[in-house]
C-alpha cells in the first residue's frame, strides 16, 4: 500500500507515484552496496569447477544426475548448489539461501538434496 501523500491522481483511473529525490548520501550507499557485488572473494563463478563438483558432465546442458529431461539449472544455479553444499559441510554445519523472487531458490535447494541423495555426501553432525 501507498502512502497518500505520495500518489497524485492526474485523472480519475491513473494514479502516479512521486518518488523522493536521490541524494548524495543515497548514492554513495548504493556504490558501497555495488562495490561488495564485484567482490571476487565473495562470487562463486566457476562453471566447469561448480559442474564437475555437482556431477554436471556438458556444461552446455546444465542438468544435474537425476533430473527430469525438462528440467535444467540456470546458470547462476550451478555455483549455488556448490556453495550451499560447501557450506552444509564446512564448520558452521549449515547455511541460509536468500535472494530475489523468482531467482530459483527452490531449485537450488532441490540441487542440493539431489547431490546429497546421489553422493551421500553431508558431514556427520554428531
Amino acid at each position: 500500500m501507498h502512502d497518500r501523500e505520495n500518489i497524485t491522481q492526474d485523472s480519475d483511473d491513473l494514479p502516479f507515484i512521486k518518488y523522493p529525490e536521490i541524494t548524495q548520501e543515497d548514492e554513495a550507499a548504493y556504490r558501497t552496496k555495488e562495490a561488495w557485488l564485484e567482490n571476487t572473494q565473495l562470487q562463486r563463478d566457476d562453471l566447469h569447477d561448480a559442474c564437475a563438483y555437482i556431477g554436471i558432465d556438458n556444461p552446455s546442458v546444465l542438468r544435474m544426475p537425476g533430473m527430469r529431461l525438462s528440467e535444467a539449472l540456470y546458470f547462476w544455479q550451478r555455483s549455488g548448489v556448490k556453495a550451499m553444499h560447501e557450506m552444509i559441510n564446512g564448520p558452521n554445519g549449515g547455511a541460509l539461501l536468500a535472494d530475489e523472487v523468482g531467482s530459483g531458490k527452490t531449485a537450488v535447494t532441490g540441487g542440493v538434496s539431489q547431490h546429497v541423495s546421489i553422493t551421500h555426501s553431508v558431514r556427520d553432525q554428531s
